[in-house]
């Protein structure tokens, strides 16, 4: 059987390390930096969203290898800092794995992980995302994921990646003084009395946009539910909230911390264990209190205290997450402060009370809203909601003066809601959670306790379905495992569907599944221990129409004249292939079978599967090439210890290589078939030039290739050259470079919004198209070593735009050709009278039948996103017949005033128009938007 050998020999090099089949690289080409602007405002934000679709059946690329089939896609986003995506919708099969590589991590999700049809992916570090998703075969069609939009982020979470330039350059236009120097790792001031509230401390990614501090809560009945109570104002952004819904965006962060004297880590490490999904279960004034979907997933968990008497506060602490670093304590001085503002002061609909505090060590900053005031007896008393505005440059707040002096409310650096005077109140009016107070949420029993302490949390439930996304009528497997409970409990699901009637459970089981309606069902399980404590999970669960499906799978690469494998499934038959030279009928639903065309080209292939209604079909393709080799290295010169890698592209069924080094494995490796070795890289001691070959073959077909390399101990080089250094902005430049050295990083003095980036190979070119005149400076480094600086020069060129009518005078009834056309533009817009305004290609002609007399002005405006702009007009003369006398003058007609008003308007929307189509020109279109903000945990205290 042939098989597709496609070597990837780099396995440390970032792009290509992912698949064999990596997919074309998805840029999308928007600009930051108005999103910024707006985000910037809201303190607790770190990213801006773009929306950009993303679908298995539509983007990336498969390719199958024996039984598996891997789907291949990458994006970027130039300049983000770090990425995380949403997924309206994603099931994974049981033996499906979705892998998802940023910069310095990589994210594996299994069925398991997906708790939900909709899912907030991890934040990875960089720019890119590259994802790989493994299914066996006859999986495929139960896999699915959809991504609606993609969170790109600016602000560096802590020291490992440096902010955005246009956040940084927001930040150093505040100026102000650095702070972040009295910052205390909470891990080097642990004690017993701090280690429970200390434990209960989690970090809030609020829909992978915002982050804060909140705090896991014990309630009056200590019974274990996953209550969390934060900052109303991290739904996001604005003091007073208005997005309760966004609890279903919550990801919980848990023991985000970092061992005493070393750097802080930061929320970027993979290896923090995460929970998504809450809902709101109290807004007011500033506390907002939400309950998680199932129990905390790790098994360290503790429940705060808490005190809601309203009891003198002497000293207390509070331990955070500010500016995304992990846990940080803050220590506060002397007795706080009970203070009120009025609605007014704060601009919201309620008057708030505060306890104001004041910091002996520590700071705050922000990313630490919603994290807990704790008393001198370790119980939470307040939620943190205000801090001072301030213009360090690292984000923080002051830090403590000496010596410190006790709050008296003009000295202040931060205002926690009072748990106490919001227990039992309604006041607040704007919440949405209507009559419900706290005290209802935390003591449902009504006892009247206002002091509870904390308590250790049990060991998290193990719950989860066989599938997510199943269709109606098949069964799926519900299974769970509850260590140390007593018994559990099933609720939710369908009545009759065998989870609904179950009831009492073992702690520890597996139930089949069935429904027969479609939607999305929820199915709960909960645990009760010896202590009293209850422990919850939940998992939902989409069922689909069950409508026909078909799948068909190709070998899809192989050499002309040699045989591709397909394969085929379908819950329907008989099947039909077509395709190229293939034309098969009455196939059976599931089934092999080899294609062959003797001429290289690409060849779609069509399964039908099915009778009358009842049809699917599936479409595969077969690439057919000349017998070829294709072998190249990561660079040419390499200087002996840096990093060397080689791919290998051949069609072929085996592969022997050939040359190479002295005793650097590469001629002592079989490669054959797709046990192609992928990821090996030679490894050459010796100073000199070698020549790596290789001979593929298949049936009696066979080729060869080879590449040379220099391997030497000359001092590092990096060259850098651009094919042209003067350049107008609607053309474009090459840059070439070349090093023996690694870690090559290219930058530009501003921004050039159009092209590939160029560095991270230690060889290579890039084409760029600058949008905008001027004059840019660009550079590229290789491990410290800096090639000379290039100095491209951008002019403009005007966009022009001609229009006529032909003939120019007509007689009422006839019909005149507008023609128009445009130079150096990237859209028009009509205008004016006769044709209605809108978006025009760059050239074109329309024919137009006045139904009046008049005199009639168009106009046709082109232009760039970059704003400039051409303008042509042209005037149509319409006259009555001879035999007629001229009717009344068109209403609106009006000859030039009336045509230059129109032109004014839609001039505006031409403009506006192509400025959006710059902002997300890419190898696909996509759009995004920004949003109205405003500070929230920086807000100016205006009254003091």
């Amino acid at each position: 059987m042939t098989r597709m050998i496609r070597l990837l020999l780099a396995a440390a090099v970032f792009m290509g390390a992912l698949a064999a089949h990596a997919a074309p690289l998805d840029t999308v080409a928007i600009n930051l930096d108005p999103l910024i602007d707006a985000a910037a405002k809201e303190k607790n934000r770190f990213a801006v969203e773009v929306p950009h679709s993303v679908r298995l059946d539509r983007d990336g690329t498969w390719h199958q290898s024996g039984v598996t089939t891997m789907w291949s896609y990458a994006v970027r986003i130039p300049s983000a800092v770090s990425l995380s995506f949403f997924a309206s919708h994603i099931s994974l099969s049981p033996n499906a794995v979705l892998t998802v590589r940023g910069k310095q991590a990589t994210y594996v999700y299994r069925a398991k992980d997906i708790r939900k049809s909709v899912f907030w992916s991890r934040i990875a570090i960089g720019d890119l995302l590259e994802f790989r998703l493994t299914v066996p075969v006859p999986e495929r069609p139960s896999v699915a994921l959809e991504i609606r939009s993609f969170q790109a982020g600016y602000r560096g979470l802590g020291p490992v990646v440096r902010d955005h330039p246009h956040y940084a350059w927001l930040k150093a236009q505040a100026g102000g003084a650095n702070t972040s120097s009295c910052v205390q790792n909470y891990e080097c001031a642990v004690t017993a009395g701090n280690s429970g509230p200390g434990q209960s401390t989690v970090a809030l990614i609020i829909g992978n946009l915002y982050q804060c501090s909140g705090t896991l809560l014990n309630d009056v009945p200590a019974d274990g539910t996953p209550f969390v109570l934060t900052a109303r104002h991290c739904q996001n952004g604005k003091l007073g909230g208005g997005s309760p819904a966004a609890a279903a965006s919550v990801t919980v962060l848990w023991d985000a911390v970092t061992a005493c004297g070393q750097p802080l880590g930061t929320l970027y490490d993979p290896g923090i264990k995460a929970q998504d999904g809450a809902t709101t279960v109290v807004e007011q004034q500033d506390v907002w209190l939400i309950q998680l979907d199932e129990s905390p997933v790790v098994g360290d968990s503790y429940y705060a205290g808490f005190d809601a008497t309203g009891g003198a506060v002497i000293g207390g602490y509070s331990i955070h997450h500010a500016l995304s670093y992990d846990k940080q304590l803050t220590d506060w001085f002397g007795q706080a402060l009970a203070l009120q503002m009025s609605a007014g002061t704060l601009g919201v609909g309620y008057n708030s009370n505060f306890w104001e505090v004041v910091n002996q060590t520590g700071n705050i900053g922000p990313g630490s809203s919603g994290s807990a005031l704790v008393d001198q007896n370790n119980h939470l008393v307040g939620v943190l909601s205000l801090g001072r505005t301030s213009t360090d440059t690292s984000g923080y707040g002051a830090c403590p003066v000496t010596p410190p002096t006790a709050p008296n409310g003009s000295n202040g650096v931060a205002d926690f809601g009072s748990l106490a005077a919001v227990w039992s109140s309604t006041a607040d009016t704007t919440s949405t959670t209507g009559t419900t107070t706290l005290q209802q949420a935390l003591d449902p029993h009504g006892t009247g306790t206002l002091i509870v302490s904390g308590m250790t949390g049990e060991t998290p439930l193990n719950f989860s379905p066989s599938q997510l996304a199943p269709p109606v009528g098949t069964s799926l497997l519900l299974t769970w495992s509850a260590p140390n409970a007593n018994s559990c409990t099933a609720s939710g699901g369908v009545p009759g569907d065998n989870w609904n009637t179950s009831g009492t459970l073992t702690t520890a089981g597996a139930i089949p599944v069935s429904e027969s309606a479609t939607g999305a069902v929820t199915y709960d399980l909960t645990c009760s221990f010896s202590n009293g404590t209850r422990s919850r999970s939940r998992v939902t669960v989409t069922w689909q129409p069950p409508t026909p499906s078909a799948l068909l799978a190709l070998n899809a690469e192989v050499w002309t004249t040699r045989p591709a494998h397909v394969q085929w499934w379908s819950n329907v038959s008989p099947c039909t292939l077509t395709g190229g030279s293939t034309s098969l009928s009455n196939l059976a639903a599931t089934g092999t079978t080899t294609v062959t065309e003797a001429t290289p080209g690409t060849y779609d292939y069509t399964l039908t599967c099915g009778t009358g209604s009842k049809v699917a079909t599936s479409n595969g393709t077969a690439v057919f090439v000349t017998p070829a080799v294709s072998i190249y290295a990561n660079a040419t010169d390499r200087r002996l210890g840096s990093d060397f890698s080689l791919t290998l592209t051949a069609y072929a069924d085996i592969c022997t290589p050939t040359g190479g080094a002295p005793n650097d494995g590469w001629a002592t490796t079989q490669l054959v078939g797709a046990q192609n070795n992928a990821g090996f890289r030679p490894v050459v001691t010796n100073v000199g030039t070698y020549t790596y070959g290789v001979v593929c073959s298949s049936g009696p077909l066979s080729a060869s290739g080879s590449v040379t390399v220099t391997f030497e101990n000359n001092a590092p080089y990096v060259t850098f050259t651009a094919d042209k250094t003067t350049v107008t902005d609607v053309d474009s430049f090459t840059l070439t470079w070349k090093s023996n050295i690694d870690n090559c990083n290219g930058e530009s003095s501003q921004p050039l919004n159009g092209g590939d980036p160029w560095g991270g190979s230690p060889q290579g070119s890039a084409v760029e198209y600058p949008a905008n005149a001027g004059t840019y400076t660009l550079t590229l480094s290789c491990s410290g070593v800096n090639a000379a600086p290039l100095v491209i020069t951008v002019t403009d060129v005007p966009p022009t735009a001609t229009l006529s009518a032909q003939p120019p005078s007509i007689t009422l009834g006839d019909s005149t050709t507008l023609t128009w056309s445009s130079t150096y533009a990237e859209g028009c817009n009509a205008a004016g009278d006769l044709w209605p305004g809108g978006m025009l290609a760059i050239s074109g002609s329309r024919s137009l039948t006045p139904a009046d007399t008049g005199s009639y002005t168009l106009v046709v405006t082109c232009g760039r996103a970059n704003g400039e702009s051409a303008t042509a007009k042209a005037t149509v003369i319409v006259s009555a017949p001879p035999s007629q006398s001229p009717p009344p003058p068109a209403s609106g007609g009006g000859g030039g005033s009336g045509g230059g008003g129109a032109f004014e308007f839609d001039s505006l929307v031409v403009l506006a128009t192509l400025l959006l189509w710059r902002q997300v020109r890419s190898r696909r279109d996509d759009s995004a938007r920004s949003c109205d903000s405003s500070t929230a945990w920086a807000k100016a205290l205006v009254t003091r």
